[in-house]
């Protein structure tokens, strides 16, 4: 007798109405439906941003808003202090450096599922892109 599976381990089945013509293409290629499936949902919300994903960026577009910095340094130390402040998981901010007149950084941290996020960040003369 083969044991259960634990509940965390079992999958949902469901049906999905697609384009007969892409159908044919999957059928021709043998690709393995269920899997594609899987694939491309985790794809998709493995690209939206988690929360604290967006807290970070809230802090930092409000902290370029209100401080002015003199060095690459300086930023990259009030930033941290900012982060570490407000926020009640760990985050790292590295990589500052200025390049064509933009001053660029990386922040780091772990989502809510504990999987490792990297946010760049560019502050230019309009404000601070993320």
């Amino acid at each position: 007798m083969n044991p259960r599976k634990k509940e965390e381990d079992k999958k949902i089945k469901f049906g999905i109405c697609i384009d007969p013509i892409l159908h044919q293409k999957m059928e021709d290629e043998m690709i393995n439906k269920s899997r594609l499936i899987e694939t491309l949902v985790k794809e998709h919300y493995g690209k939206q941003k988690s929360y604290r994903g967006m807290l970070v960026e809230i802090i930092v577009k409000s902290f370029v808003k209100e401080h002015l910095y003199d060095s690459v340094d300086e930023l990259k130390e009030t930033l941290q202090e900012r982060l570490n402040s407000n926020l009640k998981f760990e985050t790292n901010v590295f990589d500052v450096d200025t390049k064509n007149g933009h001053t660029l950084g990386k922040i780091h941290f772990n989502d809510e599922n504990d999987t490792v996020k990297i946010i760049d960040f560019t502050i230019t003369s309009n404000g601070v892109i993320i």
